[in-house]
């Protein structure tokens, strides 16, 4: 229904044979787990307007191609697992949604390539652990802190922007295959 402000916790979890949900245009947030499980959904569309995006929700979506998220996203919160976790799909930022910080977003994520957006400041606790994703840094890059971000990371390279100025406990703690990290300087 139009009226429909929020999905829900768990609403469609574990639905593993949803293909397609079209989320109404009032949604603003999407709750903890609201589709986690649903490795059967292929088309999902995220309407400009979501302003946050809680725990888990796309973990184990595998058949999910690509996931948009929308330039009003202020807040994506990874709860326990990865807000990603076990998807491939492609991740696009569409305009520059303005999250200050990932906590556990990508952790587990199976996709080749991750880009941060210009808005992100700080990288939390295990942003990218059990995964071994290209990160790439938005034009204008503005990360400053790495705390803990690469914890078990599996990956065998790291190119931190030059903009990092604090490492913090644990930033690269795990990380078994870790063989290389380079700065990666601004193009003048």
């Amino acid at each position: 229904p139009e009226s429909l402000t929020e999905i829900p916790a768990s609403a469609f979890y574990g639905c593993s044979s949803l293909t397609a949900i079209e989320i109404p245009a009032g949604v603003t947030k999407l709750g903890p787990d609201s589709f986690s499980g649903c490795a059967a959904l292929s088309s999902l569309d995220i309407p400009d307007g979501v302003q946050t995006i809680e725990g888990d929700v796309f973990m184990g979506c595998t058949s999910l191609e690509t996931i948009v998220i929308p330039d009003s996203v202020t807040s994506m919160d990874a709860g326990n697992y990865g807000t990603f976790n076990g998807v491939s799909a492609e991740i696009v930022w569409a305009g520059t949604p303005q999250i200050e910080s990932f906590l556990r977003t990508f952790a587990g994520y199976e996709g080749e390539t991750i880009t941060i957006p210009s808005s992100v400041v700080t990288l939390d606790d295990r942003t990218f652990a059990d995964t071994d994703v290209d990160v790439i840094w938005g034009e204008d890059c503005h990360v400053t802190t790495v705390n803990g971000a690469f914890r078990n990371y599996e990956g065998t390279e790291i190119a931190l922007p030059e903009s990092v100025t604090t490492l913090e406990d644990c930033s690269f703690a795990g990380a078994d295959e870790l063989t290389s990290i380079t700065t990666i300087l601004p193009t003048r």
